[in-house]
């Protein structure tokens, strides 16, 4: 199943990344890439299965699945990973994003047949809705899932059939998770400490929970770069940088930039969704056109660029992440966050230090952060620089890659350890 070399060297890895999705959309994708390229410089192997993939995208690494989500075709969408392996020679499975690819009855079959880390790349495994903030009180929540999660609100059943069937499916696929990923040798991998200890108020033994260190340089470029950030082109210009859907907030941030139009500063939104006709209709309506501007999605050379460009970076997600890879991007590139205090983001981001947390919601705080910044330039540049050094030291690519090849050995020990 697996290759060794000589010498009594260490066992070579040859790793299995399975995700729903392998395209230049967000964060996960560019965990996954770092996570590849880390391994491969260190002359081990990795390979992806998907359910989706980037049209034009030619890496004979990519392998693509069908999906598979009902109950009973996801064990055979397991067989499906399982004979992928097989073929690949691989020796630890590694699952990302599979909760919309497989669902969690394909999770015991893979555990005993290889070695696996499990990734949580947000809060979907331990909440049905995937926010952890309740859908009508808005109020953040941290109890594990349970039968609450079905009575308390979270479940809206005057809803369509359809959706209460499906909101019904993700809460018995979560409790199914949940329960084989408690009693099973599995690694379980997560970007902050916030959901480490998440997982633990789910049941699960904080000592096979890994938290993984990311390196994320200013996006485009390829190396952790110690070039000290230069002054903001557009030092009253915020940006903000998140799919355009109702989850990562940029719909609210039309209300935002018309709070920033009154104090004078300007607010860039990059991204693209569903939303963007709708945003580029509520900027005509409400006068901001030139003071609110929507970017599209750009490349990762054009987001850098961007991050250099404007005085502070904003995030205003609504569900609770567990990891904002873009605020700490921007503070590589010398910008100071502005960001609602929730999830894992206290982990990277000092209040008045690298940047600013106001409370979860508070769009009026938001705003009046924002402004207070684009005021105070030498303020917001001392933060940036501030995050540039801090950050620097911690999100590197050398300590990512010793990171997640010790995560690998772990998942390979425990294994084998449990077959005796």
């Amino acid at each position: 199943m697996s290759a060794r070399v000589d010498r009594g060297q260490p066992e070579l890895l040859r790793v299995l990344h399975v995700t729903n999705r392998f395209t230049p959309m967000g964060g996960a994708e560019k965990d996954i890439e770092n996570q590849i390229s880390a391994i491969e410089s260190e002359g081990h192997t990795a390979f992806i299965a998907t359910a989706q993939r980037v049209e034009g995208l030619d890496d004979a690494r990519v392998h693509v699945l069908p999906k598979r989500m009902g109950m009973r075709d996801c064990l055979d969408g397991a067989r499906r990973v399982l004979e992928l392996a097989s073929t690949l020679r691989i020796n630890v499975l590694h699952l990302a994003n599979t909760i919309d690819f497989l669902g969690s009855r394909a999770l015991a079959p893979m555990i005993r047949a290889y070695p696996m880390v499990r990734t949580l790349e947000d809060v979907r495994p331990t909440c049905l809705r995937g926010a952890r903030i309740h859908p009508h009180s808005n109020i953040l929540c941290e109890r594990p899932q349970g039968i609450g999660c079905l009575v308390g609100g979270c479940v809206d059943w005057r809803r369509a059939r359809f959706d209460v069937e499906a909101d019904l499916r993700r809460w018995i696929d979560n409790r199914f998770g949940l329960h084989t990923m408690r009693r099973t040798p599995i690694v379980l991998a997560a970007y902050s400490e916030h959901s480490k200890r998440l997982l633990e108020r789910h049941g699960i033994d904080g000592r096979r929970v890994r938290v993984i260190v990311e390196s994320c340089p200013v996006p485009g470029r390829l190396r952790d770069d110690p070039r000290p950030p230069e002054p903001p082109a557009e030092p009253r210009t915020a940006l903000t940088v998140g799919r355009l859907d109702e989850a990562k907030g940029q719909r609210d941030m039309i209300g935002i930039g018309r709070m920033l139009k009154e104090r004078g500063v300007k607010l860039d939104i990059a991204g693209k969704g569903h939303l963007a006709d709708q945003m580029a209709t509520m900027i005509r309506d409400h006068d901001l056109e030139g003071w609110v501007r929507l970017l599209g999605r750009p490349t990762d050379e054009e987001l850098g660029r961007h991050m250099e460009r404007v005085g502070m970076v904003v995030t205003a997600s609504r569900v609770m992440e567990t990891f904002v890879r873009t605020g700490v991007e921007a503070n590589m590139a010398g910008r100071p966050v502005v960001a609602f205090d929730l999830g894992g983001n206290r982990e990277w981001l000092s209040h008045g230090v690298n940047g600013l947390l106001v409370p979860y919601g508070d769009d009026a705080a938001l705003a009046r952060a924002v402004a207070d910044l684009a005021d105070d330039p030498e303020r917001a540049a001392a933060m940036g620089r501030t995050g540039h050094e801090r950050l620097s030291e911690l999100y590197t690519r050398p300590r990512m890659t010793a990171n997640i090849i010790s995560v690998y050995r772990d998942a390979i020990g425990l294994w084998r350890e449990a077959r005796g």
